[in-house]
């Protein structure tokens, strides 16, 4: 048998006992279920920061939300997974706080931003 034909064997799904196809996706599926579970409750930092950085938006302050975004969920994400990965813990759950360590950050940032930036003398329409 080639291995063309040994390979579609075993990745097709009518062949064979249906318990190991389930089985096989059954680990994926729970880490995929613990990932949400974790970083669901994180989301409201998401939100707040989506509120303060449209504000600054809306009165015409464009760049400092993008920055603040930007080093929060892309630098500041990618050298905390390399931290992580590679000095600290390579688990699931460390890994997975990146998401809301990136939240936290750039809604700090933003609020903070927010607060000290004078908008008085910008103007909506």
């Amino acid at each position: 048998m080639s291995a063309a034909v040994t390979r579609k064997k075993e990745t097709d799904m009518t062949q064979g006992s249906i318990v190991r196809h389930l089985v096989s996706f059954a680990f994926p599926l729970l880490l995929g279920n613990l990932f949400l579970r974790w970083i669901t409750p994180f989301y409201l930092l998401s939100c707040a920061n989506q509120i303060y950085s449209s504000a600054l938006r809306g009165s015409g302050n464009t760049r400092a939300p993008m920055i603040i975004m930007l080093a929060s969920f892309v630098v500041f994400r990618q050298v905390y997974l390399f931290v992580m990965a590679n000095f600290i813990s390579n688990e699931i759950l460390p890994i997975a706080m990146g998401y809301p360590a990136g939240w936290l950050l750039c809604s700090l940032l933003t609020y903070t931003y927010y607060k000290k930036t004078d908008l008085s003398n910008s103007s909506i329409v």
